[in-house]
């Protein structure tokens, strides 16, 4: 806020000049104190000029909104989100943040970088920056490290070191965004470097600390590591909170774990001030039909969180971490006037959602104007392959006189990013291994999307539950490659080649035909449609899936977190088969 602003806010305060919009009525939840008190609110421009008994604010021209019965709160602030795991576009995407009541997002376009490099960073930064949305922009060190440390290679696309320590100096840049630990403990250079710069200059550092406890823990965040958004088993989450880090409760679509996060705060009294909430991957048909972070406060105070705790973790706690609390985080003078209107603080239903003191939310409708703009060609057509397809890249061919065989197999968990090995045992016919559906045992496939390499690597997964047909994507975190999973060879064939057409996306095959599909042009991440068209063809996705036997909440989001994703473990499809994240090696299909 610069002095002018401020200036002109204190003569609203002061009773010298009317207010531009005036809520009044309400009982505002006070996440400085913990009360819940009846309290209006004045607002000037973008700002909050004050609050408590705000009547004399009101002019002629003045914008009265009655909130009686109503409860105020700031604007949500989600501390760990990946806006191309939504898989819209920057626009259609601040509407549905918007619409359950988020203001700012914590965010770095990683997915984006790794397939078109910083260029696209920038264009997707300016386009989410152009709405009401607020974002504290983090460095995308993900789309550097992109497996580096588990010897994988990098996409062609991939920023280099030198790049991403330029990136820390944008105007927009507020630290870095979940640089995982390995390469912390591991004393590589180029992190080390990363961290001390970011330290000097006061940036945050989010961290991405799974399965990292004990001595490397303590490394970890003595280099910088501010908070964590892998903690699923409440005493890790003592653990972490005892040495300073901020744990955010995750609620995505493949991973689930608000519910069980909070049991540290409900049974084990980790205080709220040590949470945040986030969405990380959340897609957008699950951000629009059940919420975002206004989600997790309901889950969070279904399981038993005080309800002004659990607006607190939401806000105030979130603008601390990141460091804007100075901004946004509550509803006092001079932060910006981002106020979500709730209508029961248990149901937590949305009744409006003022964002920079404009009404954009009003009875559940988005109610201003907001237009895409027209996406660079470097955007679109990044699905290129090595050569063209055929039936024979998907066939998996068994030890010479071999009537069956014992495998590998990824266990994929509903709900969870994680993934053990179990073995199963499978007929063989005519040479050939193929999936065992009495066992649900289907075959996965990961192709290259790069044009980098001849392969296709093969293995098999549990848990999936498909009956026929087969699903394909090029959504998987650290890699984006085409990933199919299937009953049979031809229709996973199919898939693949219906991917590559339409320059990415989901899409569902049965018996030859393609059945659904989301057609995701914008890097082969995020659909360049309005929200609406979005939403009809991705509910028709899901409908087919589900017809087809796959009872996976969010299926794809599933399965993009059974491919290679940094240290999230165990058992894992690469571009040349299963890879063991723990060995940090390709491990054999046969056992």
């Amino acid at each position: 806020m610069n002095l002018a602003e401020q200036k002109v806010l204190a003569e609203v305060a002061l009773g010298n000049t009317p207010a531009d919009l005036v809520i009044h009525g309400g009982k505002l939840v006070d996440v400085h104190t913990g009360e819940i008190r009846p309290a209006g609110v004045a607002i000037k421009g973008s700002r909050i000029a004050c609050t408590g008994d705000v009547s004399y604010t009101v002019g002629p021209r003045t914008i009265v909104i009655d909130a009686s019965d109503k409860y105020l709160v700031p604007g949500f602030i989600d501390t760990h989100q990946h806006s191309y795991e939504a898989h819209i576009n920057m626009t259609e995407y601040a509407k549905v943040l918007l619409l359950h009541g988020t203001t700012l997002v914590s965010e770095a376009f990683y997915g984006m970088a790794l397939v078109a490099g910083l260029r696209a960073v920038r264009f997707c930064l300016q386009e989410l920056l152009a709405t009401p949305v607020k974002v504290a922009f983090l460095v995308p060190v993900l789309a550097y490290l992109q497996n580096r440390e588990l010897g994988l290679p990098v996409a062609p696309n991939t920023p280099s070191a030198e790049e991403m320590l330029k990136v820390l100096d944008w105007p927009e840049c507020y630290g870095i965004e979940e640089p995982p630990y390995v390469p912390i403990v591991e004393k590589d250079p180029f992190f080390l470097e990363l961290f001390e710069r970011a330290m000097k200059r006061g940036q945050v550092i989010t961290g991405h600390a799974c399965g990292c406890l004990g001595k490397e823990l303590q490394a970890y965040v003595l280099a910088g590591a501010a908070s964590d958004h892998e903690c699923v088993d409440p005493v890790e989450v003592r653990e972490k909170a005892r040495l300073g880090m901020s744990i955010s409760a995750r609620e995505g679509s493949g991973a689930s774990d608000v519910a069980q996060v909070m049991r540290a705060n409900t049974e084990l009294k980790i205080p709220a001030r040590c949470f945040t909430f986030c969405g990380d991957e959340v897609e957008f048909l699950r951000l629009y039909e059940k919420g975002h972070l206004d989600y997790n406060i309901r889950l969070a105070i279904s399981g038993g969180v005080n309800p002004v705790d659990a607006i607190r973790i939401a806000t105030i706690n979130a603008a601390e971490l990141l460091r804007v609390s100075h901004e946004v985080g509550s509803v006092v003078p001079g932060k910006y006037a981002d106020v979500v209107i709730v209508d029961d603080l248990r149901e937590f239903s949305i009744s409006a959602v003022i964002a920079s003191g404009k009404v954009v939310v009003e009875k559940g409708q988005f109610c201003i104007d907001l237009k895409r703009p027209q996406y660079p060609d470097y955007m679109y057509g990044t699905v290129r392959l090595f050569r063209p397809l055929v039936r024979e890249d998907f066939a998996i061919k068994a030890p010479d006189g071999r009537q069956e065989v014992k495998v590998r197999v990824i266990n994929l968990k509903d709900g969870s990013l994680l993934s053990d090995e179990k073995h199963f045992t499978l007929k063989v016919t005519d040479g050939l291994v193929n999936p065992d559906l009495t066992q649900d045992v289907l075959k996965i496939a990961m192709i290259d999307r790069y044009a980098r390499f001849d392969k296709v690597g093969l293995g098999f997964i549990h848990g999936v539950g498909l009956k026929s047909g087969a699903l394909a994507s090029t959504y998987n975190p650290l890699y984006e490659n085409i990933i199919v999973v299937g009953t049979n060879d031809e229709d996973m064939l199919i898939a693949a080649n219906r991917i590559v057409e339409l320059g990415g996306g989901f899409v569902v095959v049965q018996n030859g035909s393609v059945l659904g599909e989301l057609p995701l042009p914008l890097c082969g991440l995020l659909s360049d449609e309005s929200l609406d068209v979005a939403i009809q063809k991705m509910r028709k996705v899901y409908d087919v899936v589900r017809e087809l036997g796959c009872p996976l909440k969010s299926p794809f989001h599933s399965l993009a977190f059974m491919a290679v994703c940094g240290e999230i473990g165990t058992l894992k499809i690469g571009h040349e088969g299963l890879f063991d994240v723990d060995k940090r090696q390709f491990v054999d299909l046969f056992v």
